[in-house]
């Protein structure tokens, strides 16, 4: 005979995985800072339901749960500029999927602890933990994702053949469905959009402006012909960010200030970490560009930084 306890931790289970899906697709278009307190607020019910089973079926949801939770939580506390947090989360999420042997959740994990090594300078580490994730990857999406990491990584090394084989690779391993990256999708999932975002980013980094603008334009396109509940607001930013710089690289400073002029109308809570450090190396860039224009642009990127996600922090974060 079924316990009430038990009924009462499978509904709150399924109640949870509702919760998941909702918070991982409006992570999509949502800003972080009122998501966090939700993300966590979920994340310790999942914990303490955690600790009041011992049926194995309940306790393999709420692993999963609790590891998709961190992921998410992961997400947000890069984005909110705190890349420790993140690497702290994405290590949760990635032993939750060990323990139940979700290998897909881990690959995911391993790709937000690659990315919160290259944004830190240290893409050869980056790449390590590309391996490592691409060593238990199930075939599709996951691997989509990780060799696209693995070209962003690459380029900062200077490894031009690297970077493109990478590119050429993930658009290659497109194949089955993931429970993660389609089944629950939103921050979770890694569509054409945001692949030829990561192409277009990689090839910038590798100084390839024809590649990169070509690419961040397709990855634009893509994003502006798709449901406004998909348009991820960060990836399609920081894609116009990179077409920027694509276009300063070919001396081209009012094709640069038309991609960004979107980008600068950008509410301040939705203005995270990594747009603004891609807006600070497009400033750099128009230091060396002698006219009005560029002067004035640069001006407008330095007022866009002074208001970010993060001035929406409560002081207890």
């Amino acid at each position: 005979m079924v316990s009430l306890r038990n009924l009462a931790i499978g509904a709150l289970r399924l109640a949870g995985r509702a919760d998941i899906i909702r918070l991982a697709h409006a992570y999509v278009h949502a800003p972080p800072v009122p998501l966090f307190g939700e993300l966590t607020r979920v994340r310790n019910r999942t914990y303490r339901l955690l600790e009041r089973t011992r049926n194995p079926r309940q306790q393999h949801g709420l692993y999963l749960a609790a590891g998709q939770l961190c992921g998410l939580l992961g997400s947000a506390s890069f984005d909110l500029g705190y890349p420790y947090a993140a690497a702290e989360q994405a290590r949760a999420a990635r032993v939750n999927g060990e323990v139940i042997g979700h290998n897909e959740l881990s690959a995911w994990a391993d790709g937000l602890l690659a990315c919160v090594e290259f944004w830190a300078g240290r893409p050869a580490q980056a790449l390590r933990l590309v391996e490592r994730g691409l060593a238990i990857a199930p075939a599709g999406t996951t691997r989509v994702r990780l060799l696209s990491i693995a070209a962003r990584a690459s380029a900062l090394l200077g490894d031009g053949d690297g970077t493109r084989n990478a590119i050429l690779a993930a658009r290659d391993a497109r194949g089955p469905q993931g429970e993660l990256h389609e089944g629950v999708g939103g921050e979770f999932g890694f569509d054409e959009a945001r692949e030829a975002f990561c192409a277009g980013s990689a090839y910038l980094s590798a100084g390839l402006a024809p590649e990169a603008e070509a690419e961040c334009q397709r990855a634009l396109n893509l994003y502006q012909s798709a449901p406004d509940e998909q348009r991820w607001y960060a990836a399609e930013a920081s894609a116009s960010v990179d077409l920027a710089a694509a276009r300063l690289l070919a001396d081209d400073t009012d094709g640069a200030a038309d991609a960004l002029a979107p980008v600068l109308a950008l509410h301040p809570d939705k203005r995270v970490e990594g747009l603004v450090k891609r807006m600070g190396q497009v400033r750099a860039s128009l230091a060396s560009v002698a006219s009005h224009e560029a002067g004035s642009l640069a001006e407008r990127i330095e007022v866009f930084s002074a208001e970010t996600a993060t001035l929406a922090l409560p002081w207890s974060f």
